[in-house]
């Protein structure tokens, strides 16, 4: 009952900060796209998925660090984690500086910036951002994120002033300075406590040795933001950036709908993994896989409902140049279902040791996107279609996850299709009842018809939160039971 009240605690508080960095970042996000406008706001996407990719410089070192620090917890052995830490910080830092001298020599020859002075200011940024992420996994691993919540609040409060208050004065290269200085006090904030550890530079056999442990983690945990980095990118290649900020601002609002669902994760990571090396039971981390899933599947759904609901006439009446948006985020909301059951699953895939499966699944999943997308440009759609595809792709991509999951469980097809159903059936619930709630919905203005509409949802949420509160109940009973064995 305990460690429940403290998983409880830790999802909350995660759960705020990442609401709190999503509201702040959204403001970001509207001012930026006001002051640049689609063609510059276009490169500024670049730059901020250029920026979230620096936390995969070492090719799955530090995901493979984030497994082995609960391992080492639970065989006692916890000397060895300060060690394990700083080596893998040194190999991600070695590996980066070669990929900042990369796109220093690329941006000289490709247009990937807009100057000189602009390509060192990016790699500045992504060479201090190395030292952030690597926060999220250290912290992660360790079961200390409350202490990372701080720190991150710091971080987005900062970052939200520094680069709004600048782009006005300097445009694009303002929002990169404020960005830079703002991570800058956020490692100054770690130093104060004592928590900027110092790098460890491995020997490159060892180095190697983690990236390939944590490779198939790397994919599997960012293979959602490759496909949708990668639909950017190729957006940017045939359609020019002015529609890459149509899409990028759509798939910035959509990361809202994942907050709780990322924290679920992050919270049950380290314990899931510590759980299973402790008692060596496939069963004892069941509590950490049904009850999570059926509730973060009735949340997303009556999220998705509002934000399908609410977003058109809301990026209308904000940003009437970003119109197009509002539709393209309609059809990403039900994607964000998809992904954030991905996540949760993908815990159990990594206890399980069938990560590599799970690659396997991932390559695909990232090369029909591709493909997909290429294919749908020269057919001649646009970014609705494109959208589309990525829909579809990770929702196939995640029930068959979930479907090979739930049988290592039970290791029966009928009862895995049997659970899959049962998590995905309140999306298909949110679909009907968003359909019965258009053709309710009418009013004389469209302020009367959105009122009318969000209200009528609202009724339409109760069953969806009587599944939440059934998941909360089987939850607290599951993990009695496992303290209890």
């Amino acid at each position: 009952m305990e460690d429940l009240e403290r998983i409880k605690k830790e999802t909350t508080i995660f759960s705020l900060v990442s609401y709190l960095g999503h509201g702040l970042l959204m403001l970001r996000g509207l001012i930026l796209a006001s002051v640049l406008g689609p063609a510059t706001y276009g490169f500024w996407v670049f730059y901020k998925d250029l920026f979230d990719l620096s936390s995969s410089t070492g090719l799955g070192a530090s995901q493979a660090m984030s497994r082995e620090i609960p391992e080492n917890k639970a065989k006692g052995t916890h000397e060895t984690i300060t060690e394990l830490v700083q080596t893998t910080l040194g190999w991600n830092l070695l590996v980066g500086l070669l990929v900042v001298l990369g796109l220093t020599l690329t941006s000289l020859f490709a247009p990937l910036t807009r100057g000189l002075s602009e390509t060192f200011l990016v790699c500045a940024i992504f060479f201090v951002s190395i030292l952030h992420n690597f926060q999220r996994f250290r912290f992660k691993g360790e079961q200390r994120l409350i202490f990372f919540s701080r720190y991150n609040a710091i971080f987005l409060i900062t970052n939200t002033l520094l680069t709004i208050s600048l782009v006005f004065f300097f445009s694009l290269t303002g929002a990169l300075i404020g960005l830079l200085l703002s991570l800058l006090i956020s490692l100054a904030y770690l130093k104060k406590n004592g928590e900027l550890f110092r790098p460890n530079l491995p020997r490159f056999r060892q180095g190697m040795a983690r990236s390939k442990a944590g490779f198939a983690q790397l994919i599997n945990g960012y293979v959602c933001f490759l496909c949708s980095t990668s639909d950017r990118f190729i957006i940017l290649s045939f359609l020019g950036s002015a529609v890459v900020g149509l899409y990028g601002l759509a798939a910035f609002l959509v990361a809202i709908v994942s907050a709780i669902p990322v924290a679920i994760s992050h919270v049950l990571y380290a314990r899931t993994i510590q759980t299973i090396h402790t008692n060596n039971t496939r069963d004892s981390i069941t509590h950490f896989f049904h009850a999570p899933l059926r509730f973060a599947s009735a949340l997303i759904s009556a999220m998705v409902g509002f934000i399908y609901l609410n977003i058109d006439w809301a990026v209308r009446w904000l940003l009437p140049d970003y119109a197009e948006a509002g539709a393209v985020l309609q059809i990403l909301a039900f994607g964000a279902f998809f992904s954030a059951l991905w996540l949760i699953t993908s815990n159990i895939s990594v206890a399980l040791k069938k990560d590599i499966r799970q690659l396997h699944l991932s390559l695909l999943m990232l090369t029909a996107t591709i493909a997909g997308d290429i294919c749908v440009i020269l057919l001649g759609g646009g970014v609705r279609e494109i959208a589309l595809l990525s829909v579809s792709v990770i929702c196939v991509a995640s029930t068959s996850l979930m479907l090979y999951t739930q049988w290592l469980f039970t290791h029966s097809i009928t009862h895995a299709l049997i659970f899959v159903s049962g998590i995905v059936s309140p999306l298909i619930y949110a679909g009907c009842a968003l359909w019965t709630t258009s053709q309710l919905a009418f009013g004389d203005s469209e302020t009367q018809r959105v009122l009318l509409s969000n209200a009528i949802w609202l009724v339409a949420c109760i069953p969806l939160l009587i599944t939440m509160i059934k998941a909360g109940r089987g939850a607290r009973h599951n993990t009695t039971e496992a303290r209890t064995e």
